[in-house]
């Protein structure tokens, strides 16, 4: 039964580490089309 507990352990850590990475990679690619979309600024020298 030990072993179990241990297991549950890891795959809850894993799963926070999957959450926390996909997280991350959304917010990526949401910032990527917001600056894909956005409307471009040109500055003139």
């Amino acid at each position: 039964m030990k072993t179990n507990a241990k297991i549950d352990a890891k795959k809850v850590e894993l799963q926070k580490i999957y959450l926390e990475r996909l997280e991350r990679f959304m917010s990526l690619v949401e910032l990527s089309y917001a600056l894909k979309h956005a409307p471009r600024v040109i500055q003139k020298k």
